[in-house]
């Protein structure tokens, strides 16, 4: 299975493997690998349709093949675009909180997205919900593997991703309407490599919300690297928490050509950001609770 958009130019010699997805009015000069996405002129790589690297063919994967072809074309079109913020979304036995944080992110006011969806292994429902929610938004790949652990699982994840940017939602937690429009805003009217939100908890056991910001705590700021790093240590309104953690940031994805998440690392956020930011220039941080995060036992 093959699937060849409109104008496509493919010269004399050339295998298109199973799999393939080459995007309209690519000129393609070299053999397509097994489920890989080309596209330009000359063609190149985007993206594998399922995991790549020694993983790869591990995954299952969700078809193209059932969407119509003007989904297919709309979906490749978006994938070519570099304005495009990607949210990546570890899942692992969380059936009961999924389709409060899927539908945070498909209910976004910055619509230009597309959203990575990694199974971890799971032994629950949430499976079945991950392949609902992939067969009605085509801005959804979805990807089961075995259980690997979350680092692994984000690095999956940061692999698939193709736009401008990149940002992780845990898939117990969930995201304002306005999440990524106010972090791209003020990514780009900074030139920041990173944008970072503050948040706020929900405790599962009392069913409480806590609210460390208001609204007249509102401020926003730029930091320097070196900077960045003296605020992990401070503590009014939870910030050192927001800092060090992963979610809640909008990246620039140009961050992850020599950065992943370590495996089998306790800390990894903080290894993580501690990397990411020494690789920035320039940080702009909005103290505002843009970011749900929950607290549950265990």
């Amino acid at each position: 299975d093959v699937w060849i958009g409109n104008n496509v130019q493919i010269m004399a010699g050339v295998t298109i493997s199973d799999g393939a997805v080459i995007a309209a009015g690519s000129v393609v000069t070299k053999d397509v690998s097994p489920y890989a996405i080309v596209g330009g002129n000359p063609a190149k790589l985007i993206r594998y349709r399922i995991a790549d690297a020694n993983d790869r063919f591990n995954m299952q994967k969700i078809s193209w093949w059932d969407w119509p072809e003007h989904v297919i074309s709309e979906r490749l079109d978006k994938i070519m675009s570099k304005d495009i913020s990607a949210f990546i979304v570890p899942v692992f036995n969380v059936e009961k909180y999924l389709r409060q944080c899927l539908d945070s992110i498909l209910q976004q006011t910055y619509q230009n997205l597309e959203i990575i969806i990694i199974n971890d292994g799971s032994t629950d429902g949430s499976d079945a919900i991950c392949r609902e929610y992939a067969g009605k938004d085509s801005r959804i790949s979805y990807f089961a593997k075995e259980n690997t652990g979350i680092s692994d699982t984000r690095n999956v994840g940061i692999r698939q991703a193709t736009g401008e940017y990149v940002t992780f939602v845990d898939s117990d937690d969930w995201v304002e309407h306005t999440y990524v429009e106010e972090l791209h805003d003020k990514l780009k009217a900074y030139d920041a490599d990173i944008a970072i939100t503050n948040y706020y908890l929900f405790n599962e056991a009392d069913s409480l919300f806590y609210f460390y910001i208001t609204d007249e705590d509102y401020y926003e700021q730029v930091y320097s690297p070196a900077q960045l790093i003296e605020g992990l240590y401070e503590t009014k309104f939870n910030k050192s928490f927001a800092l060090i953690s992963a979610w809640g940031k909008l990246y620039k994805r140009t961050l992850f050509e020599d950065l992943l998440f370590p495996k089998g690392q306790i800390g990894e956020d903080g290894f993580f950001n501690l990397k990411a930011y020494l690789m920035s220039e320039r940080v702009i941080y909005l103290n505002k609770g843009l970011y749900a995060y929950r607290e549950r036992p265990g």
